[in-house]
This record gives structure tokens, C-alpha cells and sequence, in this order.
């Protein structure tokens, strides 16, 4: 088989540094033997790296960084010329860029519902956890009005402030998911499949969110109960989201393996053409 001119080159670069190694174990045999003979001189070779060995040690250390480097050529190589094949051929070429169209926007799909998952859970987490906060703020100011404890009030005001600041994130965090689902009006604009329409939070939800009334005297239980029913709401949102991001996953998957298939052929007619000596290991896609 005759190979391009720049996988001659690196071949004969295999060949040498192999040959060189190989030269370098023979010397160090050589060494070893005319040792047998002197007590001393073995003793040395136990303690001491030999001039032979330390010609092996470099040898094989640039065979191994010749091989990396003409595994990596070789890697880049076989898709260079696989997507010049399949450039040539007019019919696949039109295939597999319409193909590739169709992996960016299953590629688009999967992100932006990745995105508004992790939205919604994060959401979900901070109105959970300003529940429970605003619940042992609750907890602890009633205990705070039944005791003379400083400490205890200490504790007490403390616990609101943590209450009052995790409400805060968890307002926060609902808006961030309200602002960046999709709205109906912009339907036609977002290319996306029409169930993730329904993945709407309802925005009532959001204004409910007045800490300055909620983190209050009296009303720490009423604020838990708030963040409670908003998170359920959320939670709805949440099960819909895991269910499309696992559909709009399974999907981009199929998509790039129908571009896989078409460059296929051209990327295994390409890596024929490598010897077996370079260790290439034969590229997925071309992309």
C-alpha cells in the first residue's frame, strides 16, 4: 500500500525511533553479559544506571513521544481526508450538511431545556429551603417570647434574618425561572416541539413573594406555607422539564448518529489507509 506523503514520513520517524530502541536493549544485553564475569562489575550494575541503560531509558522515551505524535497525526489525517471524500461525493455532501442542520437543532433543544431544568430545580431547592428556614424561625420566636433568655432572642433574630435572606433567594430564583420560559406570544419564534409550550410557571406565583410582610411577627408559619405551595407549583414544572430533557437528549443522540452513518463509510476508507503501526484509533464523526 503506498501511503501519502506525509504518513511516509512519519512512518519512517516510527521506524527509526523503533530501531534505535532496539539497538539500545541490544547494547544493554551486551552490557549485562560481559558483566557476568566480574563480581565488581555486577555489583555496580545493582547500584549505578549504566551509559546503556540510560541510551535505553532516552530511546524508549522517544519512541513513546513519536508514537503520541504520529497517533495524533494520524487521527487528524484520517478526518482531513474523509471530509475531502465526502465533499466530493455531491449527493452525501448535501446529505450531511442538511444532517448536521438538523444536529444543531436537536443540539439547541437539549440545551435550553437543560437550562430551564436546572432553573426549576434550583427554584425548587431555595423555596424548600426557605420554607424549612422560616419554619425554625417560627419555631425559635415563639420560643423567644416565652423566655427572658437574651441568648434565645439573639437566636431568634437571627434565624429571621436567615428566614428573610432565603426567601429572598428563593424569590429570586422563581423570577429567573418565570423570565426564562418560553411564552406563548413568542411561540412561532422558538423552535422548539409544541409540549414544551406547557412548561409554563404560572406567574401569579411570583408577586406572592413580599417579604416585608411575610417576615413578620406572626407570619414566619404563613411565609413556610407560601414557599410550600409554590414549590409544589414548581415541582409540576420540574417533572414535566426532566421528562423533555431526557426526550430532547434521546433525540440530539439520534441525530448525531444519523450524521455519524453518512461520514462513516469515508472516515473507515480513510483509516485503511493508515498502518497498523501508527495505533490510531479510528475517529467517531468528522466534526
Amino acid at each position: 500500500m503506498e501511503l501519502s506523503p506525509e504518513l511516509h514520513a512519519w512512518s519512517e520517524k516510527l521506524r527509526a525511533a523503533s530501531l534505535a530502541l532496539s539497538i539500545a536493549q541490544q547494547r544493554v544485553r551486551a552490557d549485562k553479559e560481559a558483566r557476568k564475569h566480574s563480581f565488581w562489575a555486577r555489583f555496580a550494575d545493582l547500584l549505578l544506571q549504566s551509559k546503556a541503560e540510560k541510551t535505553e531509558e532516552l530511546a524508549a522515551a522517544e519512541l513513546a513521544y513519536v508514537q503520541a505524535q504520529a497517533k495524533t497525526f494520524a487521527g487528524q489525517w484520517v478526518v482531513s481526508t474523509a471530509k475531502t471524500a465526502l465533499a466530493g461525493c455531491e449527493a452525501d455532501h448535501a446529505r450531511y450538511l442538511a444532517q448536521r442542520e438538523r444536529v444543531a437543532t436537536a443540539t439547541k433543544r437539549y440545551n435550553q431545556t437543560d437550562k430551564w431544568h436546572g432553573l426549576a430545580q434550583d427554584a425548587h431547592n431555595h423555596l424548600l429551603r426557605a420554607a424549612d428556614d422560616c419554619s425554625s424561625a417560627s419555631t425559635t420566636e415563639m420560643i423567644d417570647l416565652i423566655s427572658s433568655n437574651k441568648a434565645v432572642s439573639v437566636i431568634s433574630s437571627f434565624n429571621t434574618s436567615s428566614a428573610a435572606d432565603s426567601v429572598r433567594r428563593a424569590t429570586r430564583s422563581l423570577q429567573a425561572l418565570s423570565e426564562a420560559l418560553p411564552k406563548r406570544a413568542s411561540a412561532e419564534s422558538f423552535a422548539e416541539p409544541d409540549d414544551l409550550l406547557d412548561l409554563l410557571v404560572d406567574l401569579a406565583i411570583a408577586p406572592a413573594f413580599d417579604i416585608f410582610s411575610w417576615i413578620n411577627m406572626g407570619k414566619l408559619d404563613d411565609a413556610a406555607d407560601q414557599c410550600r405551595k409554590a414549590a409544589e407549583k414548581v415541582e409540576a414544572t420540574l417533572s414535566k422539564l426532566n421528562a423533555s430533557v431526557s426526550r430532547t437528549a434521546e433525540q440530539r443522540e439520534a441525530e448525531q448518529q444519523q450524521l455519524r452513518q453518512i461520514a462513516a463509510p469515508y472516515i473507515q476508507a480513510a483509516a485503511k489507509q493508515v498502518p497498523s503501526s501508527f495505533g490510531v484509533q479510528v475517529p467517531a464523526s468528522i466534526e
